[in-house]
């Protein structure tokens, strides 16, 4: 069928593949207006039911100028970020599904909390292939509107695309993750009493991955109740940096296969059962998805599942 927004063939379904419009809405028609039993209305009904029309249509026009907010803008969000949300929208109605990540990127770098852009991204992540870290992105929006009906359908749509996409396929088709960890996660503790207030984990490259660039990875960490926090890496482990050494407490910058990096960061105290996602993504590479849930009884070292 063809979409009424981008105007682009795609499968039956609730919403656009391509930009994401809801494409399943029945066309209404408006009922004709009424008239005398047995005959038609007379001239002065007819006058009178265009004029009420009219202020109508008048009306909607007023509300939609004055109050309805721009495509894709929510309320607290800076203009700039609505500017790269409509340009990656345009991108997506376009084809240009690496040109829409990259404008959907900026938007959530200038808002983490821009659910719409988090949207936008999976679906040009999806039609892109790349199904890992689409359902990432869905996953983000589902944490702060878990009844939003495009995350959910195509999270599913991404998930089935994983399940069924043969691995020779999986392997030459879509990008993998370059880094994988390595042992136990751990969470630990200044305070038992307020939480978590310091994650650990062991990286390595993964098989037949080439070097990575730890010293410009981002972390990309995220709670249902505070947003996305990212953090670089920097000389301590703190709320917004992470340090990446080896065993011996050395700072490495970059890591071979040869090679393991400890990453630490801080986090503001994360209560018992708290469930979190972390995002581990090298310049230019796919990034890792890593989800963990705090112990309901927190000790001084906790090992996260």
């Amino acid at each position: 069928m063809i979409c009424p927004n981008c105007k682009k063939n795609t499968p039956e379904g609730k919403f656009c593949e391509h930009c994401g419009a809801r494409i399943d809405e029945p066309a209404h028609t408006a009922p004709a207006p009424p008239g005398k039993p047995g005959g038609t209305s007379s001239p002065v009904s007819r006058t009178l039911l265009i004029g009420v029309a009219l202020v109508i249509v008048i009306c909607a026009v007023i509300a939609v100028v004055v109050f309805l907010p721009q495509a894709g803008q929510k309320s607290g969000t800076s203009e700039r970020a609505v500017q790269y949300y409509n340009e990656g929208m345009q991108y997506a109605a376009a084809g240009k599904y690496s040109e829409a990540v990259a404008s959907f990127d900026q938007a959530i770098t200038l808002d983490p909390s821009y659910i719409e852009a988090w949207n936008g991204r999976g679906l040009a992540l999806y039609n892109r292939g790349m199904y890992n870290e689409a359902v990432i992105s869905f996953d983000r929006v589902l944490l702060s509107r878990p009844q939003d009906s495009l995350a959910t359908e195509y999270r599913k749509l991404a998930l089935e695309k994983l399940a069924t996409t043969p691995i020779t396929v999986i392997s030459t088709a879509i990008p993998r993750p370059e880094l994988e960890l390595v042992g136990n996660f751990y969470g630990t503790s200044t305070n038992t009493a307020q939480g978590i207030n310091r994650l650990q984990f062991t990286i390595t490259p993964a098989i037949g991955s080439g070097p990575v660039d730890v010293a410009g990875m981002k972390l990309f960490f995220t709670t249902a109740d505070r947003g996305l926090v990212i953090l670089s890496n920097g000389p301590a482990a703190t709320t917004s940096t992470f340090t990446a050494t080896a065993a011996d407490g050395a700072p490495l910058a970059t890591i071979t296969s040869a090679d393991q990096a400890i990453i630490t960061f801080g986090v503001d105290p994360l209560p018992p059962n708290t469930r979190f996602d972390l995002e581990i993504r090298p310049p230019g590479g796919t990034a890792a998805h890593v989800a963990r849930t705090t112990p309901a009884s927190i000790a001084a070292t906790n090992i996260l599942y």
